[in-house]
């Protein structure tokens, strides 16, 4: 299941299939994931289903993205207030659960 993974299909409207990177063989009928590495056209692979190929596709997008981690200067206000109010509730629904033994 993709969404299990964290995956995002990417869709497109361009496309018979419905989803980008993923090709109908013409004598086979079976659908081809494929996508652009360092220029050059790399088959990801042939499946039965389009979707099977679309997540081929997004398994491929996610494995090839850096993780980009934008360092935070300041948070703003409304983090902190929902940041305490959280602690709030944690803290609240850990007293219900923990009994207080003499």
């Amino acid at each position: 299941v993709p969404e299990a993974e964290g995956l995002r299909l990417h869709l497109s409207s361009r496309s018979i299939t419905g989803y980008k990177g993923v090709y109908v063989q013409p004598r086979s009928g079976r659908f081809e994931a494929r996508r652009k590495v360092e220029g050059k056209d790399v088959c990801l692979g042939t499946f039965d289903m389009a979707v099977e190929a679309a997540v081929a596709y997004a398994r491929s997008v996610a494995l090839a993205q850096p993780v980009h981690c934008t360092p935070i200067t300041r948070r703003p206000a409304s983090f902190d207030a929902r940041l305490n109010a959280l602690e709030r509730v944690v803290q609240a629904r850990m007293a219900q659960e923990m009994p207080i033994s003499p």
